[in-house]
């Protein structure tokens, strides 16, 4: 065998490489290939600035956990009087019960383990 001929099939395997990846990215953006129903995550941040949970409340409420998966909370409202925060329904507070809590997550509660 010729050194040429090494490089031949070198380039045909990097080729084919190149080739079947792009095919799979086609694939998982169809939904279909090696892992259909690959669901995707949606995060929405918001910076609460420490107002009141009567102001950020409103748009809490209007989000919906089949769509928004995951809600990242700068600054949440401490209500001393409960010792948490608002939390709205269909998301599980993720919280450090203090004060001086600078952040917070809500996770929807339809989103399984798995994803």
């Amino acid at each position: 065998m010729s050194s040429s001929q090494g490089a031949d099939t070198g380039d045909r395997n990097s080729k084919y490489s190149r080739e079947s990846g792009n095919r799979r990215t086609e694939e998982r953006r169809r939904g279909e290939g090696p892992s259909p129903g690959v669901r995707h995550l949606t995060i929405v941040q918001y910076n609460c600035g420490n107002a009141n949970h009567r102001l950020a409340r409103p748009l809490l409420d209007s989000l919906d956990p089949g769509k928004h998966h995951i809600l990242a909370i700068q600054e949440p409202y401490y209500n001393t009087y409960t010792k948490s925060t608002y939390c709205p329904q269909g998301f599980q507070l993720l919280y450090d019960p203090k004060a001086a809590t600078r952040v917070c997550f809500m996770v929807s509660k339809e989103i399984g383990p798995a994803v």
